[in-house]
């Protein structure tokens, strides 16, 4: 029973990696992409800090609504970057300093999608922390569960069996 519980929890490790994984690609590969979309103008309509919060940690995400126009088209977006942007409260109000409302700034928008913009192109640390987390995890959890299964189904050894007279000592 001990080996299914086992196997269970690093069955569910071994998912969250999935998923940060696939989460983390995916920003991977839209940061990557925005290095090379289209500029335009944007104007900065409001920011705010959110707070995230779990049991054992809290988040400060800056958050910069702002507009902007591809072909005669007006847009809306509130994407800074394609990477995490979570932090502690004085980094996320540091960033928004840099983004005061009505000011005017370069974005950068997908040809393909328009409406899906950000003001930050490429990717940057915590994507990599991401990506890095998220194979760490699918490992461990895989490993884990290839060893506890391997024990299992092993044969005992004579190094594994009791003495049957453990008053003789071997020379």
């Amino acid at each position: 029973m001990k080996v299914w519980i086992e196997s269970v929890c690093l069955a569910a490790l071994a998912a969250v990696g999935c998923y940060l994984l696939i989460d983390g690609a995916g920003r991977y590969r839209v940061g990557k992409a925005s290095e090379t979309w289209p500029v335009t103008t944007v104007t900065i309509l409001e920011t705010t800090v959110e707070k995230s919060s779990s049991r054992h940690s809290t988040s400060y995400d800056p958050i910069v609504r702002y507009t902007y126009t591809v072909d005669g088209q007006d847009y809306q977006s509130d994407r800074l970057q394609a990477s995490l942007n979570g932090g502690s409260r004085r980094t996320a109000e540091k960033v928004l300093e840099r983004y005061p409302v009505g000011s005017q700034h370069t974005g950068y928008y997908d040809p393909e999608r328009p409406d899906q913009a950000v003001l930050l192109p490429g990717t940057n640390w915590k994507n990599y922390l991401q990506l890095g987390g998220g194979l760490v995890a699918i490992l461990i959890g895989t490993c884990g569960i290839w060893q506890a299964w391997r024990g299992r189904n092993q044969p005992e050894t004579g190094a594994d069996l009791p003495l049957e007279n453990s008053n003789q000592v071997t020379k």
